[in-house]
């Protein structure tokens, strides 16, 4: 790591990415130094939510500031290593303090927009400064009421905030059926649609890797906008990354004529980490409609972490519901099914893990 003041110098170091274990959070607080009790407070709020989301989400989620960095020489270099490689900046403007403001302008040009959140004490008298003013920005009472107001905003945008794990996000190309996707090709890529602030890269060796590890809204991936009812779905799937110690068990899967992304809006089979391989079903009550999920059987030996890709051979027509993953098949009569959702999207989706995909063939029925 170079001894450089200055952020630029270390804009690019690999360095900074080299102790930052898979599926820990980094959260780097700026804000004043001192008076080192008035801003404890703020930093003690900070640093119990993201403990509280780490052990929630069973990730280790490090929340720190410039004043715990300890070192020998100057601190400049850890504090910009600290904000390139963390993957949420939290800065208090209050006060307009230099410091913090230089490190803002640093984080505002190394990261997105929504991986800054902005701080502000309400203060009347103090003017809102103008090219700040725009962004997006929390106003608090230091105040008991006040700090719990701020603490219930801050676990809402934290969560949106660690979703934007890197990305690449490409132009969408619109999917003409039959197709066949090699998806070691970024060209490929494109014909699959996901949200922006979701993880994506083609690995070349592999495929299309995507998901996230923590927030579900943006873990899948619809193939183009083909809408259909008769389909048939194959290819190959690997847990790629599943997030250590989640909350839930996670899964990965292929869902047909869905009508969002969610497990219980379409027919979803799904392969969980244990090798267990099961499908969703509506199921009717007195009041509205019951999610469950069907076991069908269990791949033997499986591991998840062994990197080994799955073929799976998904297919819905008007007769059956047809579903190969891996060495497990089963064959569910339309009729069978209690409840039958009409044409939708393709989508393939994972749960608490990142998902790589590969050899993909999609044909009408």
């Amino acid at each position: 790591m170079t001894q450089s003041v200055w952020p630029n110098d270390h804009a690019h170091e690999d360095a900074y990415e080299a102790d930052k274990p898979l599926g820990d959070l980094w959260c780097f607080v700026v804000c004043p130094a001192r008076p080192p009790e008035y801003w404890d407070d703020l930093f003690s709020i900070i640093s119990n939510i993201c403990t509280q989301l780490g052990a929630h989400l069973g990730v280790t989620f490090r929340c720190r500031r410039a004043v715990d960095i300890v070192s020998a020489g100057i601190i400049h270099p850890e504090i910009w290593r600290d904000i390139h490689a963390a993957d949420l900046v939290i800065a208090d403007i209050t006060g307009s303090n230099g410091n913090v403001m230089f490190e803002l302008g640093v984080a505002a040009a190394w990261l997105d927009k929504e991986r800054v959140i902005i701080l502000r004490e309400d203060r009347p008298e103090e003017p809102r400064l103008f090219d700040i003013n725009p962004a997006r920005q929390i106003d608090y009472a230091r105040s008991p009421s006040g700090f719990q107001n701020l603490a219930n905003r801050l676990i809402a945008l934290i969560q949106q905030g660690i979703t934007r794990a890197p990305f690449e996000q490409p132009p969408r190309t619109n999917l003409t059926l039959p197709a066949a996707l090699d998806l070691t090709k970024a060209a490929d890529g494109k014909a699959l649609w996901g949200l922006p602030g979701a993880h994506r890269r083609i690995l070349p060796e592999s495929g299309l890797e995507f998901g996230s590890l923590y927030n579900f809204r943006y873990s899948w991936l619809s193939i183009g906008n083909a809408v259909v009812r008769n389909v048939r779905v194959k290819g190959e799937f690997r847990f790629s990354s599943p997030l250590p110690n989640p909350p839930y068990p996670p899964w990965m899967g292929v869902m047909l004529r869905s009508q969002g992304y969610l497990a219980s809006s379409g027919h979803l089979a799904l392969l969980r980490g244990n090798g267990v391989v099961a499908h969703t079903q509506e199921v009717p009550e007195p009041n509205g409609m019951r999610h469950e999920d069907v076991e069908i059987g269990a791949i033997d030996r499986f591991n998840s972490l062994d990197g080994a890709f799955v073929p799976f051979d998904i297919s819905i027509d008007e007769n059956a519901w047809t579903i190969e993953i891996g060495s497990v098949k089963h064959v569910r009569r339309i009729t069978d099914v209690p409840y039958v959702f009409s044409a939708g999207r393709i989508v393939i989706e994972g749960q608490f893990c990142w998902v790589c995909l590969r050899k993909l063939e999609v044909t009408r029925l």
